[in-house]
């Protein structure tokens, strides 16, 4: 639907200086603001014709005045916010990071014909999709993955790994942003660990430190939960078979291989008190260790005592035909071949630190 510009206004768009145009914009942008949450669409579309011409005819530091004034409206005059998107870096920045005016399509859009400034402003806007992230990392340099990748709130496609993954090769600040990331494949943050000088390096074999770390935490806690009504008689019966490997470990003659056998029987008890005692576990893990639906965890303890991968393999087929989940060997063994001996031990040994462990009490 047509829209007509007041006459008043029509003629400073026409006939105006400089200066009148900047007050008049500056007082229609004034009134916009203070009504903005009233108006309905036509009414922003007058505003959105009044503002937008008057924009054209000003100068760059006022155009970026009325982007700031503008940059947080979710519903500010469209084709305007469109137009300063696209303009000079200084004006366009408020309103590529924080617009809720501009859609993905054109975030996309700027993103494939504008230049690395505009795309590093986009990279800063909150909850960004991966079709856009996608669009950054791919004509982007290693300076825009990197805000993409300290963005926590971007979602970053597999697609999208691979790329910044070939950008980091040879740019240290992305390996560390990559490796800060919660959802980076752990694949690639061995990679990265790999591909780093040595400080570096050192950096980012704590942050996978720190990082199986939480994991291992979180699985405490949400096995927590799961065993608090574990009934009496249950108890009693794991406390009997426990003590019964508890013996053989005392005698020194439990092994590896009574760890796979007693998986393989099905004998829950006896292969977690066997598991804990040669791993010298906390209790606090020993208990959670076949319960988390986190294969990591298990993978872990395993591969920081030596265990061979068809112990493990014994032992997560056994986990998890309990939970009736798919078992995919493939996936795991790859997973338990990847995964560093020394980082398996650092992080049990974290894990001792927190919660140290006392003479008889690893699995009572």
């Amino acid at each position: 639907m047509a829209t007509h510009l007041p006459s008043d206004i029509a003629a400073t768009l026409t006939s105006g200086g400089p200066e009148r145009r900047l007050q008049t914009l500056r007082s229609v942008t004034d009134l916009f603001l203070k009504q903005a949450g009233m108006l309905h669409d036509e009414q922003v579309e007058i505003f959105d014709q009044v503002i937008g011409q008057l924009a054209q005819r000003i100068e760059a530091y006022a155009r970026a005045e009325l982007a700031e004034r503008l940059a947080d409206l979710p519903n500010a005059p469209p084709d305007t916010i469109r137009r300063l998107a696209q303009d000079e870096i200084e004006v366009a920045r408020p309103i590529l990071e924080r617009s809720p005016r501009l859609s993905d399509a054109d975030l996309i859009s700027i993103a494939l014909t504008l230049g690395r400034d505009h795309l590093m402003a986009i990279g800063e806007r909150r909850d960004l999709p991966e079709a856009v992230t996608d669009v950054l990392v791919e004509r982007g340099d290693a300076g825009v993955a990197q805000v993409v990748s300290r963005n926590a709130t971007a979602r970053i496609s597999t697609t999208g790994f691979g790329r910044m993954m070939e950008l980091a090769q040879r740019d240290g600040a992305l390996q560390l942003a990559l490796g800060e990331r919660e959802d980076l494949p752990p694949g690639h943050l061995q990679a990265l660990i790999r591909m780093a000088g040595d400080v570096v390096r050192v950096r980012l074999a704590s942050l996978s430190d720190a990082r199986m770390a939480r994991l291992v935490e979180a699985a405490v806690e949400r096995g927590a939960t799961r065993l608090v009504d574990q009934g009496a008689q249950a108890r009693r019966i794991e406390a009997r078979d426990i003590e019964e490997v508890t013996l053989r470990f005392q005698r020194g003659d439990l092994t590896e291989q009574d760890v796979a056998r007693y998986a393989r029987e099905g004998r829950r008890a006896q292969a977690l008190a066997a598991l804990a005692l040669l791993a010298r576990l906390p209790r606090s893990i020993a208990d959670r260790v076949f319960v988390d639906p986190d294969e990591d965890l298990l993978l872990i303890v395993c591969k920081a005592i030596g265990f061979s991968w068809d112990t493990a393999h014994a032992l997560q087929r056994f986990r998890l035909a309990s939970a009736h989940r798919p078992y995919d060997a493939e996936r795991l063994q790859d997973s338990f071949d990847r995964l560093n001996p020394e980082t398996a031990k650092r992080v049990i040994r974290f894990l001792h630190a927190r919660e140290p462990i006392t003479a008889g009490r690893t699995v009572q």
